[in-house]
């Protein structure tokens, strides 16, 4: 959330140093959140309409897809959090990417002919959104589940890859707290 919040705000202020920046923030607060909850709201609506397309693919239906995109409207307390400067706002994203694959391998036939990729996408959406906040890491146990099939061979290929790729995807999207691993791992 800090690294993504930072890089919104230097692309909105280009040519000006870091300490120009965090100078303007910490004067005034309130506009660098709004933009940076409103880059937060948008990057969830995308979110929305990827898991729309993706259930229209699959399911050839829209009644379908719009029962998908209303995932995030089911609770209001969900819905409010996906604008604020925190981890949730980007777990909501990460939940809709999760569903969306998962939705993605209802679809006959595909999930056999790309269990490796698959289980690529699955490992990077886990690592980004352990990244994003550890407690979220009971979800990632879904993807377990939904590759383990295609008998025992398959099971064990694709489950290892996967967690290969969610151990990486961790380790990159962390990699601007690399600094603090020690605290980390202590804790």
């Amino acid at each position: 959330v800090q690294w993504l919040a930072a890089l919104i705000l230097k692309v909105a202020n280009p040519g000006a140093g870091a300490e120009t920046i965090i100078g303007n923030a910490l004067a005034d607060p309130e506009p660098p959140l709004r933009l940076i909850g409103g880059v937060f709201a948008v990057i969830n609506g995308l979110g929305v309409w990827g898991l729309g397309v993706i259930g229209y693919r699959v399911f050839g239906d829209k009644g379908a897809a719009w029962v998908l995109q209303t995932t995030p409207f089911i609770s209001m307390l969900v819905f409010k959090n996906s604008y604020h400067v925190k981890p949730e706002s980007l777990l909501l994203f990460t939940a809709m990417a999760l569903v969306a694959l998962s939705v993605l391998t209802l679809k006959p036939g595909l999930m056999d002919r790309h269990r490796g990729r698959f289980a690529a996408a699955f490992g990077v959406v886990a690592g980004f959104g352990v990244a994003t906040k550890i407690t979220a890491l009971p979800i990632f146990l879904l993807p377990l589940f939904v590759l383990s099939g295609g008998g025992m061979g398959a099971a064990f290929r694709s489950v290892a890859l996967y967690g290969g790729w969610a151990l990486a995807a961790l380790i990159v999207f962390t990699l601007p707290a690399l600094g603090a691993y020690d605290v980390f791992f202590e804790w």
